[in-house]
């Protein structure tokens, strides 16, 4: 899943309601206004690793796809 987000105010409902979805294993938030990715990633039920991945030449590992992006490819304006 991915949203783009310009609060963290609109952030939480939307996280908080996709967490409750047991198939999402990675959830982005991807901040239109820098080059910065914050990547939660689904541990075990109701445990989530966040990793903030900043600057664009950073490399996003995206473990359910098997594929990793640089954050200069992601749609930022």
């Amino acid at each position: 899943m991915s949203s783009r987000r310009d609060s963290n105010r609109n952030r939480r409902p939307t996280f908080f309601d996709y967490r409750q979805i047991p198939t999402p294993q990675e959830y982005l938030l991807i901040n239109p206004k820098r080059p910065c990715v914050e990547q939660y990633v689904r541990q075990a039920e109701n445990q989530w690793l966040l990793t903030v991945w900043q600057g664009i030449s950073q490399k996003l590992p995206l473990p359910s796809l098997q594929i990793a992006l640089k954050i200069s490819m992601l749609a930022l304006s």
